[in-house]
């Protein structure tokens, strides 16, 4: 997975490094990743622009599928990746997610 310069576009790359899909965020920001341990799931936090809120993409790296978007209340500091959980520390308590839900098609 690689970040555009400007950080609104999701590059998902196989092991070679060529790219096979992108996600694009329109005006939001990717503000921080976090990969799980064994590489197979990176979750991408972004800001919505405009308003003080924000929101991450589950991104499968095996498949190159990115999940659907999930809102959040606010920035998560850090993460853990648990049995097929993301949990995201938030400033508003910690919050547990499926890793695998509908793909977007």
């Amino acid at each position: 997975m690689k970040l555009s310069t400007d950080r609104s576009t999701i590059h998902l790359m196989d092991p070679a490094g060529t790219e096979q899909k992108h996600v694009s965020l329109g005006q939001d920001r990717v503000q921080k990743v976090f990969t799980s341990p064994d590489g197979a799931w990176s979750v991408a936090i972004y800001k919505i622009r405009g308003v003080q809120q924000y929101g991450f993409i589950a991104l499968d790296l095996a498949k190159c599928e990115e999940q659907l978007p999930v809102d959040l209340p606010s920035m998560a500091s850090t993460a853990a990746f648990d049995q097929g959980d993301i949990v995201l520390f938030l400033a508003t308590g910690e919050q547990r997610f499926r890793l695998k839900n509908q793909v977007i098609q």
